[in-house]
Formats: structure tokens, sequence, C-alpha cells
């Protein structure tokens, strides 16, 4: 187990830290351990931090140590509970790439528990997302990204968040229109849908939407007012109003486009997500290919 706020003791140096959990075992001779603790501190490149106290020791140096009490028990499954969460975002960054490869040469199962979901998206083999204490989906990070299966989640993977727009829907055969106040949209494969109501919820991602000089030419499109411009370094946020509702782009940098300028916009019409008024989707443009990995779980009754 490592814990989010380190639980290091604070009269004991690192080494001594790393041995405490290995002395109730007695199946372990002094020098079984004494190894052990050397063979995780090379792990970790913490050698130099062995004969320190917690006090003595920088955040990510502390976060290392509690890792290596852990390790040296070699386990069979490591429970990580918020472990980066204490950290400044350079030492996040860097403790990130440091567990993965850490992962990647233990080999050993990791349950890790963030509310960051960028930790969620690039140290999980699979994530689970949960809400209010139930799972909502649990799937490998690009297939969560890709094919939401909530509305929660669609909104909570991803930054910045999926594009969320209250629609009307038109039938006639196996074609289906998008229908909002500011734009009206034919969706592409509407035999995909799973239900048919009235009314939905519109999802796309800021990505997901273009200028439409950059669409294809055979492309449907509308027009967003610009509110707001944020320049991200390496592309530009822009948020819109589709009359009363939001509306955020991102597109490349350096785009001369400013508050108050109207934009002919277009989507990735393989992009496109519906979600019903309970939150769940009933459509994604394009059809997620089964994999042999892919496991069904079911959410028990609370």
């Amino acid at each position: 187990m490592v814990f989010q706020n380190y639980a290091l003791y604070p009269h004991m140096t690192g080494a001594e830290n790393m041995k405490f959990g290995m002395k109730s075992v007695s199946d372990y001779t002094d020098e079984e351990i004494d190894e052990r603790v050397r063979e995780a501190a090379e792990i970790l490149d913490i050698p130099e931090l062995l004969e320190r106290r917690p006090r003595e020791l920088s955040g990510g140096e502390r976060q290392r140590v509690a890792i290596g009490r852990a390790l040296v028990r070699e386990p069979e499954v490591f429970l990580l509970d918020e472990p980066l969460s204490n950290l400044d975002a350079k030492l996040r960054v860097q403790m990130r790439a440091e567990l993965l490869q850490l992962h990647q040469e233990l080999d050993t199962t990791t349950l890790y528990v963030t509310h960051d979901q960028t930790e969620a998206m690039t140290l999980g083999d699979r994530v689970a997302v949960l809400n209010d204490g139930r799972i909502e989906q649990v799937d490998p990070p690009q297939v969560l990204y890709d094919y939401p299966e909530t509305r929660f989640v669609a909104e909570f993977i991803g930054s910045p968040a999926m594009n969320v727009i209250p629609i009307d829907l038109g039938y006639e055969g196996d074609a289906v229109r998008a229908i909002h106040e500011a734009f009206e949209l034919t969706l592409p494969n509407g035999d995909r849908f799973t239900a048919r109501p009235p009314s939905a919820t519109f999802g796309v991602r800021p990505e997901d939407v273009s200028l439409a000089a950059n669409a294809p030419a055979d492309a449907q499109t509308f027009e967003a007012e610009v509110s707001v411009t944020e320049p991200l370094g390496e592309s530009l946020l822009i948020h819109c109003y589709l009359g009363t509702d939001e509306l955020h782009i991102k597109t490349e940098a350096r785009s001369a486009i400013t508050p108050g300028d109207t934009l002919e916009l277009a989507v990735d019409e393989d992009r496109l997500h519906v979600f019903d008024d309970a939150g769940g989707a009933i459509y994604h443009s394009s059809v997620r290919e089964a994999a042999a990995s892919d496991t069904v779980y079911t959410t028990p009754e609370p």
C-alpha cells in the first residue's frame, strides 16, 4: 500500500521506514531485508536518501521512499491511493513517468486510485470511472475517450471537456437529424441509434469541431459567435455561443480569431455522440470494434 500522505514515521530514516513492514514477517533474515532495501533503492534511484529522515526529504523523495516500502515486500498487488496528489505540477509529471516505467519493469498488478484523469489515462491499462460510488464504465483509456457509455464519462474524460448541447431529434426512416436553434445536422449512420427519444443531448469534443475552411467540401456547416479565446501555446481554445448554449473549439495556435467574430464551423462526423435524458449513450457515429480483451462489467445495486 502506498498512501496519499506518505505515512512515513518521522523519527525513522528512509531505510528504517522501508524495513518497517518486513520486521514483522519472520520469513526474512536481517541480511535479506537489507538486500531488498538496497535493491529497491537502486530501482527508485534513492540510495542517497536511505539515511535521511522524512523532514530532510522533498515531497517527491518522500513518495519514493513510501513506494520503496511497498516494493521491498514484492507483493502480488500494489495499492496506490492518490500517491501524487501532494506534489506540485512539475513533480507530478516526473513521478507519473517514473511510476509508469516502474510498472513496466515490475509487471505487477497495480490498483491506482486518482481523481486526476491525466494520471488515469496515462497510467491505466484499464480504467474504472466511478460516480457517486457507482461504476459508470470500465475500459481501456482510449475506449473511454472515444466511446463513453454515459454523459458523465464523456464530460469527465478529456480536457477541455466534451461539448454537450441539448437538441431535438427528427426521424425519417434511418435518417436522424439533430435540431437546435443554431444548427441542424443530419447524423451519419442513424441506424446505430439504440433508442429514438424526441429530445436528447448532442456531444462533440472541442478538437472534433473545426473551421469550415479546414473541413471537407461536403461537410455540414453552421455558425457560432466567438465570446472568448484562450491561447494554450500548442493550440487555441475558442469559446463560442450557439444561441444560448456554449461551444468550445480547439484549433491551431496563432489563429487570427478574436471575440465578436462569427465563425463558420463543421464537425468530424466520425466523432459524434448522443445521450438520452438519463445520461446514457444511445448513439456513437462510429462503431467500436470488439476486442478479445473486452470484458462486460455489471454494477451491483447500492
